[in-house]
């Protein structure tokens, strides 16, 4: 998954009050691969969260994949 893709589903998340996480900036410095191993921040319920719940977060709300 790149960071465009999660950015996509997290802005999705947020927009629906599900989620509020931070999006991701590329740099020249990280990979444009996001590693599924990685756990955000989520402001909302103040707890970490990971990419994979948050792929079926999203795809629970009907986001079109």
């Amino acid at each position: 998954m790149t960071i465009d893709d999660l950015n996509k589903l997290l802005i999705y998340l947020k927009v629906k009050n599900i989620l509020n996480i931070q999006y991701l900036s590329p740099s020249k410095e990280v990979s444009n691969i996001v590693d599924e191993g990685i756990r955000l921040y989520d402001f909302k319920y103040s707890k970490f969260i990971s990419i994979d719940e948050i792929k079926r977060l999203a795809k629970e709300a009907g986001y079109p994949q």
